[in-house]
């Protein structure tokens, strides 16, 4: 919570793609069927009008059992930025994307929540805005997209810190219900049919500490059921005891995993871990025993998998820190067994044998807490899974998930504690990176395909004295991570080129100006890939250097002893502070 006091102070859907999941989840040749049954999965499939598309992302964790793996496939060796939609003022970001066709004009969006109040909706292709809605206070809730009145339209469901849940027309991004809890909400939404009426519902947790069941078409009140503390923690859908109807699994600030009747609200079992609860739960068949199991973490520092009939448990892995992050679940070494992959506040991310609990390569150190919950899918085409998941320490990691060892990682401006989602949202067949950070920018990232260099930032003194040397700073970096070439125009007739720099350097050059006081000078400097005797330059913006005049450059010194001058008492003052 700090981090909003800072800023204050300062200033879907049951899955939209059936069966196609299964072998993303399942490590038992599809034997995973038999927790979802035919019936369920049928009724599933009125949540989405539009056509099932494995590589859309439509809530938190990509489907209502949270397993976080897409069957899509990207081809993303070395990431590029293919834009960054920047929040108001730069605010955070936690809400995790969700990437789909709300409007039905054959584009994807992507649909996000912001610390500025807002709930965004972009282009997929280019991020440009498509509509925002203010909700009045802050959202770090995740939309869930999907059919929720059975109408031809797609919806946006999402919670805000205002304590409402609003249903949001896609297309406008106008209201259709909204629904008032006691509490602010952070949870996110999850969508089916839990009564078996064949209408989707809407499942989420409150910080007033209760769940909500509501009925999707006019957001009214099925059941609530109470907790013993605040609901961050997001709620899984799916049959864990067998008996052909949704149940609903979500953890408490109580320090409480609660598995419920989806169609009562009745308690199926309860497990008592020793910390309070911010973890997601995910569901899947870990053990092979054709019944769904529960992975969650706790702020106790363990991760639990539980059995879902009964929430007995089946293994504890203890880490070094709480973990908030949420499991991710699918066979990231290909031996046909479930794994499960997550963060943990000591700063490590952990893949662990679905089954046992035994780990299945050395934790991946990051070098800050991993808050951020895995996302696992072939981002690279390698026919592997891989993971790709958020640090404090300011970067998106993406591992090899067999072996564990880093394949990529890209720096935003500030903590990622947002959750990636993975998706194609320029409609090209390939699933892309998207993913906010703390910096206020929600980033989509993309192959990089020949892209060119980023304009050369320069740095240092607009203003100098004539026949004085000084020094400008040059930073030169390309998405590609080539060698560039840098040519710098001083503006006066000169110019130097430094060939072979590496992507990301900052290089200084000391320059004299010559001429007389009032001139200006326009420093240019322009950056090419090296060596490519073709390649096209890329510019920085003008940066003007002035040989000012004497009163302008002791401007400064004359403004301080006027006001020495005016205020003679405050200099023996200052002379005494700084012990002159």
């Amino acid at each position: 919570m700090e981090i909003y006091k800072k800023y204050f102070i300062i200033g879907v859907i049951i899955l939209f793609f059936g069966a196609n999941v299964i072998p993303c989840i399942s490590g038992n040749d599809g034997n995973n069927s038999k927790c979802i049954n035919d019936e369920i999965k049928t009724k599933n499939d009125i949540i989405a009008d539009s056509p099932k598309n494995a590589n859309w992302w439509p809530m938190v964790r990509y489907d209502v059992m949270h397993t976080a793996c897409t069957i899509g496939k990207g081809e993303i060796t070395i990431p590029y930025k293919k834009w960054a939609y920047p929040s108001n003022l730069n605010l955070p970001i936690h809400s995790t994307s969700a990437i789909g066709n709300i409007n039905e004009d054959n584009s994807i969006e992507v649909v996000f929540g912001s610390s500025d109040f807002y709930i965004y909706a972009v282009n997929g292709t280019n991020g440009g805005i498509i509509w925002s809605y203010n909700a009045s206070l802050i959202v770090t809730s995740s939309p869930t997209i999907g059919n929720i009145d059975n109408d031809p339209d797609i919806e946006v469901v999402i919670g805000t810190y205002d304590g409402n849940v609003y249903a949001l027309n896609g297309a406008t991004g106008d209201e259709e219900w909204i629904f008032p809890t006691g509490g602010l909400v952070r949870s996110s939404p999850a969508l089916g049919d839990i009564n078996n009426d064949t209408w989707p519902d809407v499942v989420i947790g409150s910080s007033d500490k209760n769940i909500y069941a509501l009925n999707g078409s006019t957001g009214e009140v099925i059941w609530t059921k109470k907790t013993g503390a605040e609901i961050h923690s997001s709620p899984a859908l799916g049959d864990i005891n067998n008996d052909t109807w949704l149940d609903i699994v979500v953890g408490s600030y109580d320090e409480y995993i609660y598995a419920l009747n989806g169609s009562t609200g009745d308690e199926i079992w309860t497990k008592k871990t020793n910390g309070l609860i911010v973890s997601s739960p995910a569901l899947s068949d870990l053990n092979r025993d054709g019944c769904l199991d529960v992975v969650i973490g706790s702020s106790d520092w363990n991760i639990y998998a539980l059995n879902g009939q009964d929430g007995t448990e089946i293994w504890i892995k203890t880490t070094g820190g709480g973990v908030g992050s949420s499991p991710a679940i699918g066979d990231i070494n290909n031996d046909a067994w479930l794994d499960v992959i997550v963060g943990s506040n000591d700063k490590n991310i952990y893949a662990l044998n679905g089954s046992t609990g035994v780990e299945l390569w050395s934790p991946y150190p990051t070098d800050g807490w991993v808050g951020s919950s895995p996302a696992l899918g072939d981002i690279n085409n390698d026919g592997l899974l891989e993971i790709v998941v958020g640090s404090y320490d300011y970067n998106i990691y993406a591992l090899n998930g067999s072996s564990g060892k880093l394949i990529w990682k890209y720096k935003t401006g500030w903590w990622v504690i947002s959750s990636p989602a993975l998706g194609d949202i320029d409609n090209d067949g390939l699933v892309e990176v998207v993913i906010g950070s703390e910096d206020g920018n929600v980033y989509a990232l993309d192959e990089t395909i020949n892209a060119p260099p980023d304009k050369p930032i320069i740095t240092g003194p607009h203003k100098i004295r004539p026949g004085i040397m000084k020094q400008w700073g040059f930073t030169v970096n390309d998405p590609s991570g080539n060698l560039l070439q840098l040519t710098i125009i001083w503006g006066d007739g000169t110019s130097d080129i430094i060939s072979g720099l590496k992507s990301g350097t900052t290089i200084y050059v000391s320059h004299t100006y010559w001429g007389i006081l009032g001139t200006e000078f326009i420093l240019k400097a322009k950056v090419k890939e090296w060596p490519d005797p073709d390649g096209s330059y890329t510019w920085n913006d003008d940066f003007f250097v002035l040989l000012p005049r004497n009163k302008e450059i002791n401007n400064t010194f004359q403004l301080l002893q006027n006001f020495l001058q005016s205020h003679p008492y405050l200099f023996p003052i200052i002379r005494q502070l700084l012990n002159l």
